[in-house]
C-alpha cells in the first residue's frame, strides 16, 4: 500500500455502541469524554445560518448521546462550511436566474462565478465533516441502533437475528 490508512476510520466508543459493534477485547481502556447534555454557546464569529445549524446539530447529537467537548472544533468547522455554503448559495440567488447566475463576463469571456467554486468547495467540506458525525443519510445507515430521542442501543443486538425482536 502507498502509505495510506489501512482499514475503516477509528469511531469513539458512543457510536460503536449505538451500533452495537463495540468489543471490550479491542477497546483500549481509554475513558471517553462525558457526553455534554446542554448545547453549548455557539462561537461568536459564526454566522446567523451557521449559528442555527450549531443549535440543530447540538441538539440531535446530544439526544444520542454522542457530542463531547472535544468535539466542538470538528462541530465548528462544519457549521463554518455549512454557513459558507449557504452564504455563497445566497449570493447566487441574487446573481440572476439560469446560466447568467452561475457566469459572468471578463476581458477574457464567459467564466463561472467565484460564488459557484465557493459554494461546491463548501458544501464539500460540510459534508466531511457532517459524515464524521454520522449526520449524513449514508454514514447514519451505519448506525443501525441510532433513535430520534436518544433511545438506547438493545442490549442483545444479535436476537434479532435470532429472530427474538423483543428483546
Amino acid at each position: 500500500m502507498s502509505g495510506g490508512r489501512r482499514g475503516p476510520a477509528p469511531q469513539p466508543r458512543a457510536l460503536k455502541l449505538l451500533k452495537g459493534t463495540f468489543r471490550p477485547d479491542r477497546d483500549g481502556g481509554m475513558p471517553d469524554p462525558e457526553a455534554l447534555v446542554e448545547i453549548p454557546k455557539a462561537p461568536a464569529y459564526l454566522s446567523t445560518d451557521a449559528k442555527r445549524e450549531w443549535k440543530r446539530v447540538c441538539a440531535e447529537l446530544i439526544a444520542l448521546g454522542v457530542l463531547t467537548n472535544l468535539d466542538l472544533a470538528a462541530l465548528e468547522g462544519y457549521c463554518t462550511a455549512y454557513g459558507r455554503a449557504v452564504t455563497a448559495e445566497r449570493s447566487l440567488k441574487k446573481s440572476g436566474k439560469g446560466i447568467r447566475a452561475l457566469t459572468m463576463l471578463t476581458p477574457q469571456g464567459w467564466i463561472a462565478r467565484p460564488e459557484v467554486a465557493i459554494a461546491k468547495a463548501a458544501w464539500a467540506e460540510a459534508r466531511r465533516f457532517a459524515q464524521e458525525f454520522g449526520i449524513t443519510p449514508a454514514s447514519r445507515t451505519r448506525v443501525p441502533h441510532a433513535k430520534a430521542g436518544g433511545d438506547a442501543p438493545k442490549k442483545d443486538p444479535w436476537g434479532r437475528v435470532a429472530g427474538d425482536r423483543a428483546s
